[in-house]
């Protein structure tokens, strides 16, 4: 899979935790997600999908 394929699937799975009416610390979906998607394919894209990785930050959302 590409930086590419991650971000976009990365993203989509971010938008719909968005759909519940959560947001990434305040910011806007799409600029948190093409700041922070990137480094989750450099540190986990060979290990876990870009759902799981969107999974575990919403974790950390307030």
């Amino acid at each position: 899979m590409t930086e590419e394929e991650f971000c976009e699937r990365f993203f989509q799975r971010i938008m719909l935790h968005c759909r519940t009416g959560r947001r990434p610390f305040g910011v806007d979906p799409k600029t948190y997600s093409d700041k922070i998607a990137p480094i989750y394919w450099r540190e986990m894209g060979k290990k876990s999908s870009p759902e799981e990785c969107a999974d575990q930050d919403v974790a950390y959302w307030p």
